[in-house]
Formats: C-alpha cells, sequence, structure tokens
C-alpha cells in the first residue's frame, strides 16, 4: 500500500509541475490561414513574419545553404485545435546541402484549453534528377533548440529507383508549449528533393480543476492511511 501511494503520489507530482517554456515565434505581421491554405516561402522569410494555422503560430524562418527561397509552405490542421502539419514544396538541388530553421508556439486559446507540443513528424520526397534513371537518395536531420526531454534526433533517408528508406520518423518528447525547429537536408548526386512535411503533434494536459481534485484525492488517502 505504501509503494502505490509513493507512486501514485511522484506522478500526481509531476503532472502539477508546469510545462517547459521555450522561446515562441517572434512576430510583428501575423496572417491567419485555414487549414490547406498557403503562403509563399519569400513571404515567411520577412523578418517578423508570422502564420497563425489553427492553435499554433509559426514564425521566424530562415534558409541557409542551398535551401530554395521560392516556393510555398502549406498548412494542414484540425479547427480549432490539434496537430498542424506544414508542407514545403520547391526544388532543391542535387548533391547540395541546405538548413531550415523556425520556430512554433501553441496559440494563448490552445494553452488555455491545456494543449501542448508533444511529437514532431518529419518526412520529405526525393525524385532523380531530370533525364536521368540511377538511384537517388537524401538524408533529413531535424533537432530542437532548446532541447527537449527526451531531445529531439530525427536522423532519416529515402530513396529513389528504387523507392525506399527510414523516413516518416517521429520523436516523442514532454509536452512544451513552444520549439524552435531546426533540420539539415543533404542531397546526393542525381538526387532532387522537392517536398518537406512537419507534423507538430500536441496533447491536452488535466485542466487545473482536474489536478486540484486529484491533490485533495490523494491527501484523502494519505490520511485514511494513517488511520489504518
Amino acid at each position: 500500500m505504501k509503494r502505490l501511494l509513493a507512486t501514485t503520489a511522484i506522478v500526481a507530482g509531476a503532472m502539477f509541475f508546469a510545462p517547459t517554456a521555450y522561446a515562441g515565434p517572434l512576430c510583428t505581421n501575423t496572417v491567419t490561414v485555414g487549414s490547406g491554405g498557403s503562403v509563399t516561402t519569400q513571404s515567411l522569410l520577412v523578418a517578423g513574419a508570422c502564420v497563425a494555422a489553427g492553435d499554433k503560430i509559426f514564425g521566424d524562418f530562415a534558409v541557409g545553404g542551398a535551401a530554395p527561397a521560392t516556393g510555398s509552405a502549406s498548412f494542414t490542421f484540425l479547427d480549432p485545435f490539434g496537430s498542424v502539419t506544414l508542407g514545403f514544396s520547391g526544388s532543391f538541388p542535387q548533391a547540395s546541402v541546405g538548413t531550415l530553421h523556425y520556430s512554433v508556439g501553441v496559440s494563448a486559446a490552445g494553452l488555455a484549453a491545456g494543449w501542448l507540443i508533444t511529437s514532431l513528424q518529419k518526412d520529405f520526397t526525393v525524385n532523380a534528377s531530370p533525364n536521368t534513371t540511377g538511384p537517388a537518395s537524401a538524408e533529413l536531420i531535424g533537432t530542437t533548440n532548446p532541447l527537449t526531454s527526451p531531445a529531439v534526433a530525427i536522423d532519416c533517408i529515402r530513396t529513389a529507383n528504387p523507392s525506399g528508406g527510414s523516413c516518416p520518423q517521429v520523436a516523442l518528447f514532454a509536452g512544451v508549449d513552444s520549439l524552435t525547429i531546426d533540420e539539415q537536408l543533404t542531397t546526393a548526386a542525381n538526387s532532387v528533393v522537392t517536398a518537406l512535411s512537419d507534423t507538430i503533434g500536441q496533447a491536452q494536459v488535466p485542466e487545473p480543476a482536474s489536478l486540484a481534485v486529484l491533490g485533495l484525492g490523494l491527501i484523502g488517502l494519505g490520511a485514511v492511511r494513517r488511520r489504518v
């Protein structure tokens, strides 16, 4: 009985801790999109540009290396609360290395309803270069900064001719209210990447009232235990 009470108290105590607070996007101009809506990559790269999609806010976009500054980004989600899939379309050239950086946070309404980010899934599409028939491959590495618990460490490969690989990959972690995401894409010779997709998953934490009831119940159990 003592072991049960101790274990229950530890679990309940963990539930009372506040989620890890990371720096959310810095926004001076926010565009709201419906599910399936898209914006140009060029508009995302403007300082202070953000996109509100469902209960998520995306911003702080930056690209480096051979990552294309043209193309578009689409946002697919369930209203009003739910996971959001961010899809990038463009043409990433062969034998190149490029980077993508952005931040995402849960909106005030989402946080009030108890939603936190708890997973990140990454995938991409690779094809052989035009007018070639040989094998093609590319590698996608994804991390977050600051580190989550456990840390996100996505490293997956896709191939074409033949089709295969280890994507998509999903990282699960303790709930956070925002994330800063970095990814690096490396293409081999004869390989072109035409799309990237990130799915920001979430879970709903117990409401404060429910936590209070649970705490009172544990106190009651402790009192009963002392009387026995």
